[in-house]
């Protein structure tokens, strides 16, 4: 677990983690390595909206 300061830093850290091990990426919930846990806002902009999920 990684904790980080903002949101955006949560993104930010992602992508960066990504470049150096895109194995580890999938856009589905049920697969991949790493995912991203944060709370959501509509105001998010795209770098975060694409980690918004729904309790399912």
């Amino acid at each position: 677990m990684i904790v980080a300061m903002s949101r955006r830093i949560t993104a930010n850290l992602y992508e960066e983690i990504i470049k150096l091990k895109p194995e580890w990426h999938s856009d589905d919930l049920t697969k991949g390595v790493i995912k991203v846990v944060m709370t959501a806002s509509s105001s998010d902009g795209p770098l975060m909206a694409k980690h918004h999920t729904t309790k399912q």
